[in-house]
């Protein structure tokens, strides 16, 4: 019986010592890896079609990978939200700017 409640028991009689705490760890750690395997291949998919900052398609999807929903969460930041401070309009608007300066400096 693996509800036997009276007795303290809880989910005793699945062949561990521990009752069910390692099958609960298992299938945490299995969560875990499917969830950062989404969120990654969500970052993938996204920095593919886009321009990505700091570092390539490849480095922000192994980092998500590793580090799972929060640094996906970092990379929305950065690449989609406006609290990123990166529009691709400025930063364009930016560098051409800068290439006027270099230009003009470089004819006189």
């Amino acid at each position: 019986n693996l509800f036997n409640l009276k007795k303290g028991k809880f989910m005793q009689g699945l062949g561990t010592p521990f009752g069910a705490f390692p099958i609960l760890v298992i299938l945490y750690g299995v969560v875990l890896v499917i969830v950062h395997i989404m969120f990654a291949l969500g970052v993938s998919e996204a920095s593919k079609r886009g321009q990505t900052y700091f570092v390539g398609s490849m480095g922000w999807t192994l980092a998500t990978l590793i580090l799972g929903p929060l640094f996906a969460g970092v990379y929305w930041l950065i690449h989609h939200s406006t609290l990123g401070g990166f529009d691709d309009n400025k930063h364009s608007e930016v560098l051409d700017s800068v290439r006027a300066e270099r230009k003009a400096s470089s004819d006189s």
